[in-house]
């Protein structure tokens, strides 16, 4: 479940991450790379978190728990989308302006769903090895990796494809949708 659990929401982590430049510099901010770093950096220290709480508080709960943010923030962020881009179509066009509030608010929740992303999903993926037997570990391992990166890249390849054929909004609804669906399967599977 792990895999299918990071194919279908974490790579959308790694995509806002590859693409905030393009996006915050779409949404009008001064320095787009700079905005960039504070996903990135949300990502890096969330990620360190998760090194030290992650087999104190047991994969189960986090799975559990930061679920529900990540589907708050992908959903949030596609509201924040819609009012952004009510004057422009429903597109992010550049060189337009966008009510401010709308644009710090998007910018906060994509800080949300990377936190909750790299609390949870994005470190239990690559820890899961440890669940296949001894012999098999090393074959398990590079199948789940290998899985990991062709959705990473299927992701990446479609991502502003995407944003571009559908919106914004309809993009992260979309991933909160999905990212929704995938956190039913956890809850059945756990229970």
């Amino acid at each position: 479940m792990s895999l299918i659990d990071d194919i279908s929401t974490g790579h959308r982590a790694d995509t806002t991450v590859y693409y905030s430049a393009t996006m915050f510099s779409l949404a009008g901010f001064d320095n787009p790379t700079a905005t960039g770093l504070i996903v990135s950096g949300t990502n890096l220290a969330f990620t360190i978190l998760a090194m030290f709480i992650l087999d104190r508080v047991g994969k189960r709960r986090i799975l559990l728990v930061t679920y529900p943010g990540m589907i708050a923030g992908l959903a949030l962020a596609a509201i924040a989308f819609w009012k952004m881009t009510e004057d422009t179509g429903g597109r992010l066009v550049e060189g337009a302006t966008y009510p401010l509030q709308w644009s710090n608010m998007m910018l906060g929740m994509m800080v949300v769903f990377i936190a909750f992303y790299a609390t949870g999903s994005g470190n239990i993926t690559w820890t899961t090895s440890e669940l296949f037997p001894l012999e098999m570990r090393g074959l398990g391992a590079s199948i789940l990796a290998g899985g990991v990166w062709a959705a990473n890249i299927v992701i990446s390849a479609t991502f502003l494809t995407l944003m571009n054929a559908i919106g914004p909004t309809a993009t992260f609804g979309l991933y909160a949708g999905i990212c929704f669906v995938s956190r039913l399967g956890i809850g059945v599977e756990y229970c």
